[in-house]
C-alpha cells in the first residue's frame, strides 16, 4: 500500500545545542562557530537541499533574541531589551550536518556575561532555536521523517539553554499550521446560529475583500476553534488582505480597514442597559456630601447671627459688663432648631415692668453679676434654662 504524502505550510519551531565548542571573544563581542541548525532534527523533520539554501540567506543578519516567546504570545513584537545580538552576514556556512555561524552579541546587555560564560564553560548548555515557517511534507507512517520542502520566513531566532531533556519545551513542534481556505468557504462553515457569520457575509457581498482571500485553518491535530474564534480570525484575514492589496492606494487601504473593523466593533458592542437595568449611581449627591470644617463654622456664624438678631429684637440687649451671659444666651438659641423652643426661651429672658421706669425679670431669682452661671457648662437650651433656674 501506498504511503499517504500530504504537504502543508506549516509553522514549527526548532533547537540545536551547540556540539563542538565554539570560539569565544568577549573584547570583541562575539561567538564564533556556533551551530544554528541542523540537517536532521529531535523533532522528526529533515531539511531537503532547497530549504538549507534559504535558511542560509534567512540567517545572514538575522537578529537573535534571548528565549523564546510563549506559545500564546506570537504575535507580540519582541522588546528591545530582549534583543541579544545577531548573526554576521559573512559567516553563514552550510556543512554536511547543520549550519554555523558568527554570533555578535550585544555587549552591553546585563546578560551578555550570562553567555559568554556559558560558552567558555558549557557549551552543552548553550544552543540556538528558531521559529519557521516552511512547506513541509510529512508521510503519515510510523518512523517516517516529515520533510522540510522549503522555508518561507524565520520569524525568530533566539539563543536557549539545554532544556535538559530531548523532548523539553523548546523541541517540541507548533501544531499551528497556516493551511488556508478561502474565506467565503471559511465563512460558510461557521455555525448558522453564529451571528458574526451574517456580518461577515454581508461584507463579502459588498466586496470589502476578495472572496478568495486565504484564511488560516489549524492542524488537523489541534482542538476545533470555537465559532467565535473562527469569526475573529475572518475578520483578522479581511483587514490583512486589505492591507497587502497592492491594488489599493492609502487612502482606500484605511477606509476598508475602517469598514472591517467598524463591523466588528458593531457585532462585539455591548448593548446600553435599560434604565431599570443600571446601577444605582452610588456617587454622593451634592446635598448628602461630607460637610467640611469650613462649611460648620460658616453654618454656626450664621445661627449665632440670627440669634443675636432675635434677642435684640425681643430687647435683649448685650451689657457690656456681662458679656460671657449675652453670649450664652445667644448660643443656647443658635443651637435650637424649632421655631416654638425658640419663642419660648427668648420669652422667658424677657424683662417685664413692675413700676414705671423699672424693670423686673420675669423668672423669681433675679440674675445678677454675682450668679454661679457658667458659660462653660452651656451646651443647648435646656442646659442653659436649667442652669438660669439654678443660679
Amino acid at each position: 500500500m501506498a504511503k499517504k504524502i500530504t504537504s502543508k505550510l506549516t509553522r514549527f519551531t526548532e533547537t540545536t545545542l551547540c556540539e563542538t565548542a565554539p570560539i569565544v571573544n568577549r573584547t570583541e563581542g562575539f561567538i564564533d562557530n556556533v551551530k544554528l541548525c541542523g540537517v536532521r532534527s529531535k523533532n522528526g523533520r529533515r531539511y531537503s537541499e532547497s530549504a538549507r539554501r534559504q535558511l542560509t540567506k534567512h540567517y545572514a543578519g538575522l537578529g537573535v533574541n534571548y528565549n523564546h516567546r510563549e506559545r500564546d504570545d506570537k504575535g507580540r513584537e519582541r522588546l528591545v531589551t530582549e534583543g541579544a545580538g545577531w548573526i554576521d552576514e559573512s559567516s553563514v556556512r552550510e556543512e554536511a550536518d547543520g549550519h554555523y555561524g558568527r554570533f555578535c552579541v550585544f555587549k552591553e546587555h546585563k546578560d551578555s556575561g550570562l553567555l559568554f560564560e556559558a560558552a567558555e564553560r558549557r557549551p552543552q548548555r548553550f544552543g540556538f532555536s528558531h521559529d519557521a515557517e516552511g512547506q513541509v511534507t510529512s508521510a503519515k507512517k510510523r518512523g517516517d521523517d516529515n520533510v522540510v520542502e522549503s522555508v518561507e520566513r524565520v520569524y525568530s531566532l533566539d539563543v536557549v539553554q539545554n532544556p535538559a531533556t530531548t523532548n523539553g519545551l523548546f523541541e517540541s513542534v507548533e501544531t499551528r499550521t497556516v493551511a488556508t481556505k478561502p474565506i467565503k468557504e471559511f465563512v460558510e462553515s461557521i455555525d448558522a446560529k453564529c451571528e458574526g457569520r451574517a456580518t461577515l457575509l454581508k461584507l463579502l457581498e459588498m466586496d470589502v475583500v476578495p472572496a478568495d482571500t486565504a484564511v488560516d485553518m489549524p492542524a488537523d491535530e489541534a482542538p476545533a476553534p470555537s465559532a467565535d474564534d473562527q469569526v475573529k480570525d475572518a475578520f483578522r484575514a479581511m483587514v490583512i488582505a486589505a492591507f497587502d492589496d497592492d491594488k489599493l492606494d492609502s487612502k482606500a487601504t484605511l477606509s476598508k480597514i475602517k469598514e472591517i473593523l467598524a463591523a466588528q466593533e458593531k457585532l462585539t458592542a455591548k448593548p446600553e442597559p435599560k434604565a431599570e437595568d443600571k446601577p444605582a449611581d452610588d456617587k454622593p449627591k451634592e446635598d448628602d456630601a461630607m460637610p467640611t470644617k469650613e462649611s460648620i463654622e460658616a453654618d454656626r456664624k450664621a445661627r449665632e447671627s440670627v440669634a443675636t438678631e432675635i434677642l435684640e429684637a425681643a430687647g435683649i440687649k448685650a451689657d457690656p459688663k456681662d458679656l460671657p451671659s449675652f453670649n450664652a444666651k445667644v448660643h443656647a438659641l443658635a443651637a435650637l432648631t424649632e421655631t416654638t423652643e425658640r419663642k419660648a426661651l427668648v420669652e422667658s429672658w424677657k424683662p417685664v415692668a413692675t413700676k414705671p421706669g423699672v424693670q423686673k425679670p420675669s423668672m423669681s431669682r433675679p440674675l445678677t453679676e454675682s450668679s454661679t452661671l457658667n458659660p462653660a457648662t452651656i451646651t443647648d437650651a435646656k442646659s442653659f434654662a436649667t442652669a438660669i433656674l439654678n443660679s
